[in-house]
């Protein structure tokens, strides 16, 4: 049966109020085909569980050296945990046992009906605010089969349904997905297909397909969401040439979302480089002079 698929998600997020319309629960999904390098959720860009270690939390008790039968922890002068992950299995006996929840491992896998009854905890909210369910990641699209079967559960339980996407999967899922889906999220990141491919691996004439596609017959619950990267596509120019292609497609509606760097110290945990630390000065400042003419020809944007 289709409500026995599998899901691997690595987080469930209730009270969301920034994913869709209302308050919303977001189920993350785990896997993604795009490798941005400012990525805020980098454990979500592979299938698999993912082993994080906070040195902050870490004690340096030894326990969790012990504890693995695969040899994949040693220890350092200073009695931190060095991991050789290679060869942990991901059992999570470390994780178990470590009392200042230094070690844990993001991604589980849960049944479509289980996250459902979840989801539905909280109903009442999103009656009284039209939210619903969100399902984000990662990139939903890399787990098909488990996406449709979630969102049309929730759709058979009367919920209001939004799906945030990068755009980059088979065409023919986007047609066979959009009856069951209410809103959709599109983050585009560049127009450009020489700056967008070597910096995210993303292929844009497959975005740009799906997006025009997603313009053309769901126009009215389309929503652009636009990550103002500095370096890449932070200025003038490149802005102004994404704004025009939206506009140009009969978007309306469009979330312009200013770089953070929040997801740094995950990336730490996952002994992960990051490499995207630029200098980004007033983006704000600049995207919305930028947007000032858009939005005197219609544009509903909203600047974060």
């Amino acid at each position: 049966m289709m409500s026995d698929i599998k899901l691997q998600i690595f987080d469930i997020e209730r009270f969301a109020l920034h994913d869709g319309a209302g308050i919303r629960t977001v189920v993350f999904l785990q896997g993604c085909p795009l490798r941005c390098p400012w990525c805020a959720n980098p454990e979500s860009q592979f299938m698999q569980k993912q082993l994080m270690y906070s040195r902050s939390r870490c004690v340096r008790c030894g326990n969790c050296e012990g504890l693995c039968g695969k040899g994949a922890i040693t220890r350092a002068e200073d009695g931190s945990p060095i991991f050789d992950r290679t060869r942990c299995n991901v059992c999570g006996a470390c994780a178990e046992e470590c009392l200042q929840n230094a070690i844990r491992f993001a991604g589980e896998e849960r049944g479509v009906a289980e996250i459902i009854r979840e989801v539905l905890r909280d109903r009442v909210y999103y009656e009284q605010s039209g939210g619903g369910l969100t399902v984000s990641g990662g990139e939903p699209f890399a787990q098909f089969d488990g996406l449709l079967s979630l969102i049309q559960t929730a759709k058979r339980n009367g919920l209001h349904t939004a799906v945030e996407t990068c755009g980059q999967a088979p065409h023919e899922q986007f047609r066979e997905t959009i009856y069951w889906i209410d809103e959709v999220l599109f983050d585009l990141k560049h127009v450009d297909a020489k700056q967008l491919q070597p910096v995210c691996d993303a292929d844009f004439t497959v975005i740009r397909k799906n997006l025009e596609w997603l313009a053309r017959t769901y126009p009215e619950s389309l929503t652009l969401r636009v990550p103002l990267i500095p370096g890449f596509n932070c200025d003038e120019i490149t802005l102004c040439a994404m704004l025009e292609y939206v506009a140009g497609l009969g978007v309306k509606n469009i979330d312009i979302l200013p770089y953070h760097n929040l997801g740094v110290d995950k990336y730490r945990q996952l002994d992960l480089p990051y490499t995207y630390q630029e200098n980004h000065g007033d983006m704000r400042k600049m995207a919305e002079a930028v947007c000032e003419e858009y939005i005197r020809r219609g544009l509903q944007i909203h600047i974060s």
